[in-house]
């Protein structure tokens, strides 16, 4: 999943609940969830496993992905939310911590981030492994579609 996705769903949570310990911790659980829904990156990833290499296209996708989300960041709490905004951080921060934590374990496996890695692809792969994955392509939009709404409708 799009770690901007991620980002606004903790963004959300922070502005909905108010409370900083209270965004964090829901945003966290909040990602687990949302990896369980099918987004189309099984098969890179798996990829990636079998060859140990990232593609350039990976690289630009997560580079790219990552300005955005910073870019968000920034906005909200430069230009959009006067009182809350320490709520919106923590839960921006909670939702994107699993993936970055994921990114740690991959470039320099621990013991630290070992349990992290494994929840991580539990919920990733519950249901795709039963069923299947969906189109990249499809979840790209679907969830740009999703973030367009749910900020109308919070922000």
């Amino acid at each position: 999943m799009l770690i901007i996705t991620h980002a606004v769903t903790g963004a959300v949570i922070g502005q909905l609940t108010g409370n900083s310990a209270l965004s964090f911790v829901t945003s966290v659980t909040a990602h687990f969830i949302m990896d369980m829904i099918p987004h189309g990156d099984s098969g890179e990833y798996e990829r990636y496993r079998a060859s140990g290499k990232i593609t350039k296209s990976q690289i630009f996708q997560n580079i790219f992905d990552v300005v955005i989300v910073i870019g968000f960041t920034v906005y909200l709490l430069a230009f959009h939310i006067e009182a809350n905004w320490w709520p919106i951080f923590w839960g921006i921060l909670g939702g994107v911590l699993p993936d970055l934590l994921v990114g740690v374990h991959e470039c320099k496996p621990s013991r630290a981030t070992k349990y992290i890695h494994q929840l991580h692809f539990f919920f990733h792969d519950v249901i795709i492994k039963k069923w299947r994955d969906v189109k990249y392509r499809y979840s790209i939009i679907l969830q740009i579609l999703g973030m367009i709404i749910v900020m109308g409708l919070v922000f």
